[in-house]
This record gives C-alpha cells, structure tokens and sequence, in this order.
C-alpha cells in the first residue's frame, strides 16, 4: 500500500552520501540546500556558509534527523538538489523499490513522495549491510565540535526511542541496532527499526502510527517491539543442510 515515508527517506539520502567518493570531504552550505527549510522542519541550525563535514552531515541526518544536514548532502553529492533527487529514484529502481517515488532528500510531505513498508524494508536491510551505516543508526548521541557559525561543542540525540533512556526510559530496548524514525502529520508516526537477539537479526517496518507520547501512547514503538517479540520467540536462524549432505 503506498504510504507516506517522512524522514524514513533519510536512509536513501544518508546510503548514497556514504557510497559516494565525498565522505572526506568539508562542505559549505548554500543557499539552494537551505531555501525550503523552516522552522518548523526537524533541524540542526545550519546557516548558509555553515562548514560541516560529510561524516558529521550524515551523523547528523542519521540520528538527529536534521532536514538542513539531509538537503546540504543532496546539493553536495548530487550537484543540485533536483540531480541527488534523480540519483534517490536511480538507486531505488537499482533496489527494486518498484513502489517508491522521491522528491526531496528529507522526507517533507509531498504527495507524489511515497514508498510502501515493503520497499522500506528492502532499502533498510541494503543499508544495514554497510557496516558505517550500521554503526551510525546504533549510536544513542553524536557529538559535534564547534564550527564556523557555533562556538560551542553540541550533542545531538537520537530520535530513537528504542535507543535513548533520556528520552523516554519506557522504550529502551537492548537488542535494538537502528535505524529511522520520521513524522509528518500525513505520514504519522513511522519508525524502520532492526534487532538482534541470540544471533538473529529482524527488521521492523510501522507506518502511519497514532504516537501521542514518549510513553506508553508511542504506538510506533510498542507495535515494533511487538513484531520483535513474536519473531524472536517463534523462529530461530540456523544451517538446515551444508552443500554435499
């Protein structure tokens, strides 16, 4: 079912950013990447001439789910806003996201930006085979230095309740690795997240939940923990048969 993705979209922007030959780079932010972002945007301050590098942009987009950081790589890796978008629909086809559709690289509501839980969970189990990606989604903060604009050092937290006890201790769930969350009022509350548990790992995909708090009314999260729950105690992960038997 074509649904709403929110920040979800994130990982697609975050993936191409670490698969491109740019992750040393230090880039400066324009104009172009920070045009449409408001205030009301999940943002991380970014002014235009901000310098950040590319290690700290992804970080930033990954964990704290900042809109600025998400748009200022879209401009740097693609060249141009609308050729990162190409590059966003380009690797979905590669993928097999025969359901998604891309039109910016932070997940604002736009009605012809849609995915379906499906393709999130192919994109996510494609992302998590990255083992930067992976160690990236897992971290509960990240600390950035003073920059060019901000003269003091800033951590920035995870919007994973599953992962931050500061946030909401009621989530916190120890086999959690990641990944993304993403609100918009279209797309509700949407949480891609992963597990492991004696040895397996599961991914779970919850669009379009009615989260009212941090608490017992976050539905994204008890929902997921819910699917986590039923796979580790049904199922295990083991060799039936080797080549030869």
């Amino acid at each position: 079912k074509k649904m709403y993705p929110a920040s979800t979209t994130k990982m697609m922007t975050a993936i191409l950013a670490l698969e491109s030959d740019k992750m040393g780079d230090t880039v400066t932010a324009t104009y172009e990447a920070l045009e449409s972002i408001t205030l009301e945007d999940s943002h991380m301050g970014i002014l235009i001439g901000g310098e950040l590098t590319m290690v700290d942009l992804v970080n930033s987009t990954l964990i704290y789910s900042a809109n600025d950081a998400a748009n200022v790589i879209g401009v740097h890796v693609g060249g141009t806003l609308p050729d990162f978008i190409d590059m966003m629909n380009a690797k979905a086809q590669e993928l097999g996201l025969t359901n998604t559709h891309f039109v910016n690289a932070c997940g604002v509501h736009d009605d012809d930006h849609y995915t379906t839980a499906t393709d999130l969970a192919k994109l996510a189990k494609y992302c998590m085979k990255n083992e930067t990606f992976r160690e990236i989604v897992k971290k509960t903060t990240y600390h950035i230095d003073p920059t060019n604009q901000y003269t003091q050092n800033r951590d920035l937290p995870t919007t994973n309740l599953f992962l931050s006890a500061a946030r909401s201790a009621h989530h916190v769930y120890a086999p959690c690795t990641g990944i993304k969350t993403g609100t918009t009022d279209a797309a509700g509350h949407c949480l891609v997240s992963s597990a492991n548990y004696n040895g397996m790992e599961l991914l779970s995909v919850v669009l379009k939940a009615n989260d009212w708090d941090v608490n017992a009314g976050a539905y994204s999260y008890t929902i997921s923990r819910a699917m986590f729950d039923f796979g580790f105690n049904n199922y295990e992960s083991g060799v039936l048969a080797s080549p030869g038997t």
